[in-house]
C-alpha cells in the first residue's frame, strides 16, 4: 500500500474525488453510521493514516501516526475486532479535532513552538507558555533576525539560539535541567516555520 502511494500519481484523482477530511461531520458520521465491515474500517484508517501524513513534523502527530497504523495492521491481521478498531478511531479523531481546534487558537504560525516546550514540559501551563512564545517571536523580530531564508545564515541561527537561550532561562527558571532539550525544540521548530 505504501509503495502505490509512492509511486503512483494521484493529484488528478484528488482534484475530483477529494479526501475527506477529520472534523466535526467526519466523527458524527462515525458514531451515526460506523461500518460493520473490515473493508469499511480499513477505509476509516486510512482517512486518518492520511490526515496524519499532511503534519509530518508535528510530534502529536508522528506518535500518533504509529499508534493509527499498529491498529491498521492489527485489522489487517484480525487480530482485534472491527468494533474495537472503531473506538480506537473515534478516540484518534477526538484528539485530532482537538489538535485542530488548539491550533487554531493559539495560532498556525506559533503552534509548532507550543508543541516543541508541551513536549519537554507537558505541565506547563498554557499561558504561561503563549506568553513566552509571544515574547520571543516579537523578540526575534524586533532584532530583524525572522527574515526569509534566516535558517541558511550560521550567524543568525547562532544569535537566534542565543536569544531562545535567554528567554527560556528567564522564563523557565525551576526547569533547567530541561533547558537544553526546550532549545533544540524550540529552535526547530521555529526553522520549520515558513
Amino acid at each position: 500500500m505504501k509503495l502505490i502511494q509512492e509511486t503512483i500519481d494521484t493529484r488528478e484523482i484528488d482534484q475530483r474525488f477529494p479526501r475527506i477530511e477529520v472534523d466535526e461531520n467526519y466523527i458524527r458520521l462515525l458514531k451515526k453510521s460506523a461500518p460493520k465491515t473490515i473493508g469499511g474500517a480499513i477505509d476509516l484508517v486510512t482517512t486518518v493514516i492520511v490526515e496524519t501524513k499532511k503534519h509530518p513534523t508535528s510530534p502529536f502527530f508522528i506518535n500518533l501516526r504509529r499508534d493509527v497504523e499498529k491498529t491498521y495492521e492489527e485489522l489487517r491481521a484480525r487480530k482485534t475486532e472491527t468494533r474495537e478498531v472503531l473506538e480506537k478511531l473515534l478516540n484518534f479523531s477526538q484528539k485530532i479535532m482537538e489538535w485542530k481546534r488548539e491550533e487554531k487558537e493559539i495560532g498556525k504560525d506559533k503552534y509548532p513552538i507550543y508543541e516543541a516546550i508541551k513536549l519537554v514540559l507537558p505541565n506547563v501551563n498554557k499561558e504561561h507558555a503563549i506568553e513566552t512564545i509571544n515574547l520571543l517571536t516579537e523578540r526575534l523580530q524586533e532584532k530583524g533576525f525572522l527574515f526569509k531564508g534566516w535558517q541558511q545564515q550560521r550567524d543568525i541561527r547562532r544569535k537566534v539560539r542565543a536569544e531562545i537561550m535567554l528567554l527560556l532561562l528567564s522564563k523557565f527558571k525551576d526547569e533547567k535541567d530541561k533547558i537544553g532539550d526546550l532549545l533544540d525544540g524550540t529552535f526547530e521548530a521555529l526553522e520549520e516555520i515558513r
